[in-house]
């Protein structure tokens, strides 16, 4: 592996830097799953790395791997908010911004929801848990604010609720990606870039709703 190299240009994998694991945690899960898949199938010299078609010969051994902290199923479900750091970002779509949470939250009709909203990239904490308070019970959503200890910690319990509202983000992709329950509903966005490049491919046969 040490001799091995790589390096990340605009969402894709070039052979010849050195390899590093970098950004938050659905970031580093991608590349740890290429880098798995990679050592099954051979070095291949240019490789989108957050493509699930990737690694889709390996993915329920990778999804197993990851499985190992997610507990008994939350009868709730998940609702992502990624403030932080998309917040005025001229790359990610605000989709606070737009319509999706407004048409992804009907699809789950009285439902309560588990809110993750935390970045844990040094924003402004306090101030995003305000502001997403506010914004949803202005919406009249029953909700409940997610309080964990770090950032596995959250994806664990967002993968272990009944269904899931994801937004832009590899985070939500994956705990959408390990949820083990057979009847889960999960909502995605179509738009994740302003430019709309499509640098996240979702897997292809997962029954996800895309919005």
């Amino acid at each position: 592996m040490a001799n091995r190299t790589s390096k990340l240009d605009n969402g894709k994998i070039n052979m010849q830097e050195p390899r590093k694991i970098m950004g938050g945690l659905g970031n580093r899960m991608f590349q740890f799953a290429y880098i798995y898949a990679q050592n099954r199938k051979g070095l291949i010299p240019d490789i989108y790395i957050q493509d699930f078609d990737y690694f889709k010969e390996f993915k329920e051994e990778i999804r197993e791997l990851y499985r190992k902290g997610i507990g008994p199923r939350k009868e709730l479900v998940a609702l992502h908010i990624r403030r932080g750091d998309y917040v005025d970002n001229p790359f990610y779509v605000d989709l606070t911004k737009t319509d999706y949470y407004d048409k992804a939250l009907a699809q789950f009709p009285s439902e309560k929801f588990l809110v993750f909203y935390r970045d844990r990239q040094g924003t402004n904490d306090y101030q995003d848990r305000e502001w997403v308070s506010e914004w949803l019970t202005k919406k009249g959503v029953k909700f409940e604010i997610w309080e964990g200890q770090d950032e596995v910690d959250d994806l664990n319990a967002m993968s272990a609720c009944k269904g899931l509202i994801a937004a832009n983000s590899s985070f939500s992709v994956w705990a959408a990606f390990l949820n083990p329950n057979e009847d889960k509903k999960i909502i995605m966005p179509s738009q994740y870039y302003v430019d709309g490049v499509e640098r996240t491919k979702y897997p292809k046969d997962e029954g996800w709703v895309i919005i």
